[in-house]
């Protein structure tokens, strides 16, 4: 998996593009816990070419709205799949997070 890096209006953006799985996961974390501990409250996570998250995954993004929920920060998720909706959807964890269609539309938020 490949994470790239982007600010756009002072809210700091991850793009995925691959696989979250175990493998990459640890990849993942490392990067969102420095960008929160580096001041960072807003983050979108843009899964518009990530194709596919596993437990694994969706333990990092949670760790990662706990740790900013105190700051009164939260992860936002953009272009989300239909089949990665699923999944949140059947882990219980879509009522953590708020979904955008895309980028510009988390950024209006």
């Amino acid at each position: 998996m490949e994470i790239t890096e982007n600010i756009i209006d002072n809210i700091f953006i991850l793009s995925l593009n691959g696989k979250l799985d175990t493998i990459t996961s640890n990849d993942l974390q490392e990067k969102l816990m420095d960008t929160i501990s580096s001041g960072e409250k807003k983050i979108i996570i843009d899964l518009t070419e990530c194709s596919y998250i596993s437990s694994a995954g969706l333990r990092v993004l949670l760790m990662g709205q706990k740790r900013l929920k105190p700051l009164g920060g939260s992860i936002m998720l953009a272009s989300v799949s239909d089949n990665i909706k699923q999944i949140f959807s059947i882990s219980g964890f879509s009522s953590l997070f708020v979904f955008f269609d895309s980028i510009d539309a988390a950024l209006q938020k």
